[in-house]
């Protein structure tokens, strides 16, 4: 269920345990690629955490998804700005 290792994730990382999260919302995104939910959670977490190639990455899957959503676009752009 993709509901669940959202919320999994989210709970680990409000804990404290974000190794862990990002462990979870990645193996949920393994099993439910097309997930919006796990994929913003991912390219938060990583952008929270200076990762920004890796929120990057996940965001422009975001775009695939959402294709016609300016706001992801927008996201998209600021993680490039943000890349070293």
């Amino acid at each position: 269920n993709a509901r669940y290792s959202y919320v999994h994730g989210v709970a680990l990382h409000s804990t404290g345990r974000t190794q862990r999260a990002l462990a979870a919302l990645e193996e949920g995104h393994r099993a439910h690629p097309g997930d919006t939910n796990l994929l913003v959670a991912l390219v938060t977490i990583y952008r929270d955490e200076g990762d920004f190639p890796t929120a990057l990455h996940y965001a422009r899957q975001l775009v695939e998804l959402q294709p016609e959503d300016p706001e992801t676009h927008a996201l998209v752009r600021e993680l490039e700005a943000l890349r070293p």
